[in-house]
C-alpha cells in the first residue's frame, strides 16, 4: 500500500496540480481510516479515538475535513443503532468527543470574530447546473492526468471505453456478497472510504453550484485518491477471485493490460505538456533571488527593511507567500476567481491607509499582464506598463524586483 500511494504521488498528473495543504491535510485521513481499520484488532476504544483526533486535525488544515468527520460520525453511529447496547454507544462517544469540540470552537470562533461560520466573506456566482457539471469533468479528466483537448484527450476516451467495456464484460461475474460479510476492518475501511468519497464530491458541487465552480478543481480533489486506490485493489482482488477460461480469459488480460499502458501513456503526454512548467523558475524562486540582488551595496530586501521597518506592512501580488517567507504582516490582492472586485489605485490606496502599508513589492518578471486571473488588477497592470499614482515613490529597482515607498497621505 506505501509502495503504490508513493507512486501515485510521483504521478505527473499528480505532480503539476500542485497540491499544497492538501499533502497535510491527506495523511491525517489516512491516518484516521488506519486508526479505524485496526480498531477491531484490539484495543478498539483506544484506536478510536485516534481515528477522531485525526479527523479533527484534517479540519484543522483544512474545511473540508468535515466531510471526513461526518462520515466517521455516521458509520459509528450506524453502528451503535445496529447493535444497540452501551459499548458501541462509548465507542462512537470516544471517536466523536475530540471533533465536535474541535468543529464547535472554530465555528464559534469565527462567528464571534467576523459573524459567519466560514471565517471570511464569501462570494455568490451563481454558477450553472451546466457550468457545474462541466467544471467537475474537467477536474476529474485532470486527476487522472488528461489537461488539454488534444492527444490526451483521445487517451483518456480510449481508457474510460475500456473502462466500460471491462466493467460489462466482468462486473456481473463477481458474485457480491456485500461488505458485511468481509472481516470487520475490511468492511469499516471500504464504507468509509465509499461514503467520504461521496460526501466529498457533493459538498464540492453543492459549493461549486451556490458560490462558483472554481470550488471543485483537481487539486482538492487530490486527497481522494488514496481512497479510490482501496476501492481500486478491492474490485481487483475480487476479480482475482473469478474463474474464466480460454478466450474470455484472453479478453479480461487484453483489457487489463491495455488500460495499464493507456494509463501509462496518459502521464508520459502529462509529463511532456508540462515539462516546460515543471523546469521553469516558480514565483517563490523568482522572490528570492529577487531580494537577495545587490543595489548599491545593499540587497533589496535591506532596502526594504529600511522603509517598512521591521515589523510593517508590505502589499505585493502574491502578499500571503511573501509575508511568511520575510516574517512580516503582508497584503496581497485575490486572483479574480476569489473576488469581484476591481484593484484601482483609488481602492489600493483605501487599502494601504487601513492596514497602515509602508512599502509595495513587485515582480515584473513573474506577473503575467496578459493572464485573464490578473485583469482585475488594475493596479498593478499600471506597474507593470510603467506608470504609478502619486502616493508612491520608487525606492529601489533590481533585474527582478521593485520596491516603492508608500506616502498615504498625498
Amino acid at each position: 500500500g506505501g509502495a503504490i500511494a508513493l507512486c501515485i504521488s510521483a504521478l505527473p498528473n499528480v505532480l503539476v496540480l500542485r497540491g499544497l495543504s492538501e499533502a497535510t491535510f491527506t495523511l491525517f485521513t489516512l491516518a484516521g481510516t488506519w486508526a479505524l481499520s485496526v480498531a477491531p484488532a484490539g484495543r478498539p476504544r483506544r484506536m478510536l479515538m485516534v481515528a477522531g483526533i485525526a479527523a479533527a486535525a484534517a479540519f484543522l488544515i483544512r474545511y473540508a475535513g468535515i466531510t471526513f468527520i461526518a462520515t466517521l460520525g455516521l458509520l459509528l453511529g450506524l453502528r451503535w443503532l445496529w447493535y444497540r447496547n452501551r459499548s458501541t454507544f462509548f465507542d462512537a462517544a470516544a471517536a466523536m468527543i475530540v471533533p465536535v469540540a474541535v468543529v464547535l470552537a472554530l465555528f464559534i470562533r469565527n462567528w464571534l470574530l467576523v459573524g459567519n461560520f466560514s471565517g471570511g466573506p464569501s462570494l455568490e456566482f451563481g454558477s450553472s447546473l451546466y457550468e457545474t457539471f462541466r467544471t467537475a469533468f474537467w477536474s476529474l479528466q485532470q486527476m487522472a492526468g488528461i489537461f488539454d483537448r488534444g492527444v490526451g484527450h483521445w487517451l483518456g476516451l480510449a481508457m474510460a471505453g475500456l473502462l466500460l467495456w471491462f466493467a460489462a464484460e466482468y462486473a456481473f461475474r463477481m458474485q457480491w456478497r456485500g461488505i458485511r460479510s468481509e472481516p470487520e476492518s475490511v468492511a469499516w475501511t471500504l464504507a468509509l472510504a465509499m461514503a467520504y468519497i461521496a460526501s466529498t464530491l457533493a459538498l464540492y458541487m453543492y459549493l461549486a453550484y451556490k458560490r462558483q465552480p472554481e470550488m471543485i478543481t483537481a487539486r482538492y480533489l487530490l486527497p481522494l485518491w488514496p481512497f479510490l486506490l482501496v476501492l481500486l485493489c478491492y474490485v481487483v482482488d475480487r476479480l482475482g477471485r473469478i474463474s474464466v477460461e480460454g478466450a474470455k480469459a484472453i479478453r479480461w488480460k487484453l483489457a487489463a493490460g491495455s488500460l495499464a499502458v493507456l494509463f501509462a501513456c496518459v502521464q508520459i503526454h502529462a509529463a511532456s505538456l508540462w515539462s516546460g512548467w515543471l523546469g521553469s523558475d516558480q514565483k517563490f524562486a523568482v522572490m528570492i533571488r529577487a531580494m537577495d540582488e545587490s543595489i548599491d551595496g545593499a540587497t533589496l530586501r535591506d532596502r526594504l527593511d529600511e522603509i517598512a521597518g521591521p515589523r510593517g506592512a508590505i502589499l505585493a501580488v502574491d502578499g500571503q507567500l511573501l509575508g511568511m517567507w520575510l516574517d512580516r504582516p503582508a497584503v496581497g490582492l485575490p486572483e479574480g476567481a476569489w473576488t469581484s472586485k476591481t484593484w484601482t489605485a483609488a481602492e489600493v490606496h483605501e487599502l494601504v491607509r487601513k492596514f497602515d502599508v509602508r512599502a509595495i513589492c513587485f515582480f515584473p518578471t513573474i506577473f503575467n499582464a496578459d493572464a485573464e486571473v490578473n485583469a482585475h488588477r488594475e493596479f498593478f497592470l499600471d506597474l507593470y506598463e510603467g506608470r504609478m499614482p502619486p502616493w508612491l515613490t520608487l525606492a529601489a529597482r533590481t533585474e527582478l524586483g521593485e520596491v516603492y515607498i508608500v506616502n498615504p497621505q498625498q
